[in-house]
Formats: structure tokens, sequence, C-alpha cells
């Protein structure tokens, strides 16, 4: 069963590193990013 991630960060470089790690983990997936709370 994946574990669902929902990202949220105001930094586009500290996302890249989160995606960058989380992909080499198949069971755990990105639900969402915001950049901000409004967004989430």
């Amino acid at each position: 069963m994946p574990v669902h991630i929902a990202i949220l960060e105001d930094h586009q470089s500290i996302i890249d590193g989160y995606l960058y790690r989380l992909n080499m983990h198949p069971e755990m997936q990105i639900a969402g990013i915001a950049l901000n709370g409004e967004d989430l």
C-alpha cells in the first residue's frame, strides 16, 4: 500500500530535493505540492 505525501514548501529547490529523494522509493507517492497555505 503506497504512502501518499503532500508537500507544503515555498522554496522550489527544496521541493526538487524532496521529489528527487522520494522518487527513489516507489512505495511513496506525491499526492500534491503547495507553495503556500492558501494553495493547500
